[in-house]
């Protein structure tokens, strides 16, 4: 299964919250369960059929092997911590959980 969360980082906040996603990182790596966890940002690709570029927008790319391992994630102690650590950096989240095709 995937995930696709989007996060939008207040103004001049996107740095401080990649410190803290890179400091979480190699935690969730570590879980039992997870195949794939990064976050990225837009940038121009010259391709015409690219969205326009977000500004103060992180995705993060999550690959995990069940629901019951995207849930014991969704609430291990670094992740309550992480998201503490972070509120004063977020405006908004949203995610998608999506099963392969």
């Amino acid at each position: 299964m995937y995930v696709i969360a989007t996060v939008q980082v207040r103004p001049n906040m996107l740095e401080h919250l990649a410190r803290e996603f890179r400091t979480v990182s190699a935690e969730v790596r570590a879980e039992h369960g997870c195949l794939e966890y990064c976050a990225a940002i837009d940038v121009a690709s010259g391709l015409t059929r690219q969205s326009p570029l977000r500004a103060d927008i992180v995705t993060v790319v999550e690959r995990w092997e069940d629901i019951a391992a995207l849930t014991a994630h969704s609430t291990a102690p670094h992740m309550e911590a992480f998201r503490k650590r972070i509120a004063d950096y977020v405006v908004a989240t949203s995610l998608q959980v999506l099963a392969p095709v």
